[in-house]
């Protein structure tokens, strides 16, 4: 419970530093291995840009720490099956995941404010649309480069570039 307070938190200081509103639903995701959040975007991000109303879904994950980067990557474990939701091509809504690195105690997680975490760099973005299918039945590791780092300037980009129809793809 303690980590979708967090996650609520923080993406609700995202989404509002960004200016879009956010709601999460810890019950949306099937299997609950994540928060689901969806922002509504109601603005023009870029004067050329065909969208002006639409929505973003943020897969929020935690992990205890901040994993170890190998060439510029941190790893992380997804269920099978969030990872082949986040892969697909077929959605209307984009999907991203969002990986929030918690302080080692988890007594600090409910005094932590949303600008701490985020002003600490502790959330990162990915999208896997388009990743490759997986042989693994149960998870399967994804890499998150580091420099992914999801702040309200970043989320408004990725809104801006979404609105003008750009399309982001898993890259390994």
């Amino acid at each position: 419970m303690t980590n979708k307070i967090s996650f609520s938190r923080v993406t609700l200081g995202l989404a509002a530093k960004a200016g879009f509103i956010c709601s999460c639903d810890e019950n949306r995701d099937p299997d609950g291995s994540c928060t689901t959040a969806r922002l509504d975007i109601r603005d023009q991000l870029d004067p050329q840009a065909p969208l002006r109303e639409f929505s973003l879904e943020l897969y929020l994950l935690a992990l205890i720490g901040q994993p170890s980067a190998v060439r510029s990557k941190f790893s992380c474990a997804l269920e099978v099956d969030l990872y082949d939701r986040l892969r697909s091509t077929v959605t209307e809504v984009p999907r991203f995941m969002a990986l929030l690195c918690l302080p080692e105690d988890p007594d600090s997680w409910l005094t932590l404010c949303a600008e701490d975490l985020i002003g600490r760099r502790c959330v990162r973005w990915l999208c896997l649309q388009g990743a490759p299918e997986t042989s693994n039945t149960v998870e399967t590791t994804v890499r998150v480069p580091v420099w992914n780092v999801l702040t309200p300037e970043a989320l408004r980009e990725i809104a801006r570039r979404v609105s003008l129809g750009g399309r982001f793809f898993h890259e390994q």
